[in-house]
């Protein structure tokens, strides 16, 4: 049974190579896959992105993509794995450098009481390769927050020791606060 391929995302270079990912069924599950088609309007080969450590049997879906100056390419989805009523839904982050092929794939929603249920990521890359994430996600208190980070490799430090969790809180507190209160409130005041 052919389930076929959904949401596709482009994103176009200075040169006018085209970058394309996707999420398509493979047989098994849904997957994330990725293609350059160049300037010429050739299409080049076709990866699957979201090959990692137990991806087999996850739901990979929704995927966004960015590129950087260098031709490199940088995807974020939703993951979703489902077992007798208890879902993990993480985040996803994969580099594919300019040649075409993945480099690295790793979870980003890591954060203190997770309840393992993000959706919605958005990724933005800067000249120098650095992506920058934010995606919805609920707490252990089933709280609604948005979550932003960033990956950093152009200050040569690997990944998994900059990555780091800022709760935007705040937006969310000032909305409810300006929705009951109808008037200013500062946050940071101590009482």
């Amino acid at each position: 049974m052919d389930l076929g391929d959904f949401y596709p995302q482009i994103k176009v270079d200075r040169l006018g190579n085209s970058y394309v990912a996707w999420q398509g069924f493979d047989g098994n599950d849904w997957e994330i896959y990725w293609v350059k088609i160049d300037a010429s309007q050739i299409c080049g080969q076709v990866q699957k992105v979201s090959n990692y450590l137990g991806s087999t049997g996850r739901f990979d879906l929704y995927p966004q993509i960015a590129i950087d100056a260098s031709g490199n390419s940088y995807i974020t989805w939703v993951s979703s794995d489902c077992h007798f009523d208890q879902c993990e839904i993480e985040i996803y982050w994969a580099k594919i450098g300019a040649a075409g092929k993945p480099e690295r794939v790793q979870k980003i929603s890591y954060y203190p009481n997770s309840l393992h249920f993000n959706l919605n990521p958005r990724i933005a890359v800067n000249i120098d390769g650095n992506s920058y994430i934010t995606w919805a996600g609920k707490d252990a208190l089933r709280d609604d927050h948005i979550f932003f980070t960033a990956l950093l490799p152009s200050r040569g430090l690997a990944l998994k020791e900059i990555i780091e969790m800022i709760v935007i809180t705040v937006v969310i507190v000032i909305i409810a606060i300006v929705i009951l209160r109808k008037k200013p409130y500062l946050i940071s005041e101590k009482k």
